[in-house]
């Protein structure tokens, strides 16, 4: 299992025909319109058979749940990160990570087929979000699975 979660959710917004902007002044991450930031969970709540992990992010607005993406990544523990919802195999346990997004934030699922699973340890997050012309040009030329892909084409940076 994970020892360290690490959550991206990143949310952009467009400039002039959906190609990125210049570098944000008003401490935005990279474009102009894209909004990078990182979260730590550290209190997982027990719902039912699973385990939940809220974020509150106010750049997430109703245009972006309705026409835009928000990409959420979870660290791999080395530097790097993979796109959620993921599933993985440890110690024959299948663990399960699904976000949910919405307007103001995101929910991270957590569950696992272990029996005695007590939830994840606490874990760093981010998050991005993109309105709806960005992520229609971005999907046509990079992988959004492929966080150094984004992270390179809205020129984000890793805080």
């Amino acid at each position: 299992m994970f020892s360290m979660l690490v959550l991206a959710t990143m949310v952009s917004s467009c400039a002039k025909d959906g190609e990125t902007g210049p570098a944000g002044k008003d401490g935005k991450d990279g474009n102009a319109n894209v909004n990078s930031k990182e979260f730590t969970i550290t209190n997982w709540i027990k719902d039912g058979d699973k385990y939940k992990g809220t974020i509150s992010y106010s750049v997430i607005t109703a245009d972006i749940v309705n026409n835009g993406a928000v990409l959420v990544y979870i660290s791999n523990g080395s530097g790097g990160y993979i796109a959620m919802p993921i599933s993985f195999l440890s110690n024959g346990y299948l663990y399960m990570y699904t976000p949910v997004f919405y307007e103001g934030g995101v929910t991270v699922w957590a569950s696992s087929t272990k029996t005695s699973y007590s939830g994840p340890n606490s874990g760093t997050f981010k998050v991005v979000a993109i309105d709806g012309k960005s992520i229609k040009k971005a999907k046509t030329v990079i992988d959004l699975n492929n966080y150094q892909e984004v992270k390179n084409y809205f020129n984000l940076s890793d805080k």
